[in-house]
């Protein structure tokens, strides 16, 4: 008898697992649907380059209406240059490779029709990465947890998020791997106010490109930012250096300013220069400068000195 209680009690906890299991998955899945990042600004600014986007994989369909019973127009292909014309809310969103994708009407090479956003860059920079006289198109999608949220909408919660970075080259695509380091500073990712950039190292050789990603924002005088410094070495994505900008205003009473560059000299040298100051009243309490000199071997950079001078006494 106390064979089959104990048998009753295994069975009814084996079920209220299950049950558990089956609740906590399920919310999991409603809390993980994601959507693609809309392009709300395709109207605004320089006409050569709003709503500028490039397609991210090959075969992709436009066709003549915003939804899948639209006639298949043509098919356009990675690296295929496209201009958004024309978004709506009212126009249906479908589930594209896990992603909740809308659709935008778009202007190309081909001709006019509508497109799923699933299969065109979200955030894209177009740069001379490997120094061959043709230009490189690095981009990624920016996925969120609701529906019609901006690209460069800044989410405290992390769940606007960049993600599936590529560099394409002609038709060929190249994806890019952040996991490394996202697991190093213990972060989910870059996302909302991010956006990426390049820059030549001047006076390296073999020559560098950068990949920057800079991140922050500010309000009158106020605010953070970072640039995270990465360079291609050896066919690996590599982290050079994270500068950081810091200000803190509060009218004449007090100011304060910290700044991080690099500045390129030649001679395959790379100076880190990191400046701070605090004026309290109209008059200056310190002001200090830092510098790190590093040398370029072709594959690596080696810290060669660093020093600092300073005035007054710091005390942040």
């Amino acid at each position: 008898m106390k064979n089959f209680v104990n048998l009753k009690k295994l069975k009814k906890s084996i079920l209220l697992a299950f049950i558990l299991l089956f609740t906590v998955t399920s919310a999991f899945a409603e809390d993980e649907k994601l959507f693609i990042a809309i392009d709300i600004d395709y109207r605004n600014g320089d006409p050569e380059y709003r709503g500028v986007h490039f397609v991210i994989d090959d075969s992709v369909n436009v066709r003549s209406e915003p939804n899948l019973n639209g006639k298949k127009l043509f098919k356009l292909n990675t690296g295929d240059k496209i201009q958004i014309t024309e978004y709506s809310k009212d126009w249906d969103w479908i589930l594209a490779e896990g992603l909740w994708s809308p659709w935008y009407k778009i202007s190309c090479a081909k001709g006019e029709g509508y497109v799923c956003a699933r299969y065109i860059s979200t955030k894209q920079v177009s740069f001379d990465i490997d120094f061959d006289g043709r230009k490189e198109i690095f981009a990624c999608l920016t996925v969120c947890h609701s529906k019609d949220t901006p690209i460069c909408e800044y989410k405290m919660s992390g769940g606007n998020l960049d993600r599936d970075f590529v560099i394409i080259d002609g038709g060929k695509r190249t994806p890019v791997d952040f996991t490394e380091w996202f697991k190093k500073w213990e972060i989910i990712g870059f996302g909302g106010y991010s956006y990426y950039s390049f820059v030549r190292g001047e006076g390296l050789s073999p020559a560098v490109c950068f990949l920057v990603v800079s991140s922050g924002f500010g309000d009158a005088g106020s605010g953070e930012s970072k640039k995270r410094y990465f360079y291609f070495s050896g066919g690996k994505l590599r982290h050079f250096l994270t500068l950081e900008s810091e200000g803190d205003m509060e009218g004449a009473a007090y100011m304060y300013l910290r700044t991080e560059e690099l500045e390129f000299p030649g001679n395959n040298i790379v100076r880190y220069i990191g400046k701070s100051e605090e004026w309290r009243d109209g008059e200056l309490r310190y002001r200090t400068k830092r510098w790190t000199t590093y040398t370029w071997n072709g594959t690596d950079f080696k810290e060669l000195r660093s020093d600092c001078e300073s005035e007054g006494e710091d005390l942040h």
